[in-house]
C-alpha cells in the first residue's frame, strides 16, 4: 500500500487554512467496519451480516430460504471491491454456526 497525500484548502474568516491527510492502508480497511465492527472500536455494533441474518430470522420460516437466496445490495458502499462476496461468506458463516 502506497501513501497518498490529500490536501484541502478553505478560506477561514479571510485566511487560508491548509490542511493535509496522509492515508495508507487505512483507506482500504475502511469497509471493514461495516462487517467487523469490535476490531476497531470497543462499542458494541452489529455487523451487517447479524443484521440481515436478524431480519431474514423475524420472517416466517417458510420464506426465509427465498430470502437467503435473494439479498439484494444497494447503495454506494455496496461498490466496495468484493463486498458482495464478503456478505455472502459472513452470513452463510453464521447460518452454519
Amino acid at each position: 500500500f502506497f501513501p497518498e497525500k490529500f490536501t484541502t484548502t478553505n478560506d477561514i474568516m479571510c485566511r487560508k487554512v491548509v490542511k493535509e491527510i496522509t492515508t495508507g492502508k487505512e483507506k482500504f480497511l475502511s469497509p471493514d467496519i461495516i462487517f467487523d465492527s469490535p476490531r476497531y472500536d470497543n462499542t458494541q455494533l452489529t455487523s451487517l451480516a447479524e443484521v440481515v441474518n436478524n431480519s431474514i430470522a423475524l420472517c416466517p420460516i417458510d420464506t426465509r430460504k427465498k430470502l437467503y437466496n435473494n439479498i439484494v445490495l444497494s447503495g454506494g458502499n455496496t461498490q466496495f471491491r468484493g463486498f458482495g462476496k464478503r456478505l455472502y461468506r459472513d452470513v452463510k458463516k453464521i447460518l452454519h454456526m
